[in-house]
């Protein structure tokens, strides 16, 4: 087969929307929904702190937070079973391009040495063992 290299021209919060998803694509495959939970329990909350309910609002969505990582954790272990299974390899490339999708918006928001305590400043490791993706900025 061809190597055959493609270009995708974003704008950066296209490339934020794509890392959000390649992300859950892998954590679901583990069963890790946390970030699905907290984006489908919060919907449509007002989270402000002048909200006169807002403590109960809070409670509220954390009890919906929970139950829905319950619930889908539930469905995971039906599919998959209960322990570690290993990743597949489409979990592994999804990681690889996370990895160099994050490390790139990184970049792009910050000064060389700024708050390099952070994951998402190192480079990206490979874990799939194709090679890593280049992301570059475009220049008009």
């Amino acid at each position: 087969m061809e190597d055959k290299k493609f270009v995708l021209e974003l704008n950066e919060a296209q490339l934020r929307l794509i890392k959000d998803a390649l992300e859950e694509y892998f954590r679901i495959r583990m069963n890790q929904w946390n970030g699905l939970a907290d984006s489908l329990a919060s919907k449509n909350v007002d989270f402000s702190q002048e909200n006169p309910n807002h403590r109960q609002i809070f409670d509220d969505f954390i009890t919906r937070r929970k139950c829905v990582k319950c619930t889908f954790e539930a469905v995971g272990n039906m599919l998959w079973g209960y322990g570690n299974n290993p990743k597949t390899h489409e979990q592994l490339t999804a990681e690889d391009i996370w990895q160099v999708i994050r490390c790139t918006l990184w970049n792009e928001n910050h000064k060389p040495g700024e708050d390099t305590w952070c994951v998402d400043s190192r480079p990206p490791m490979n874990c799939s063992g194709e090679p890593l993706p280049k992301c570059r900025r475009v220049e008009e």
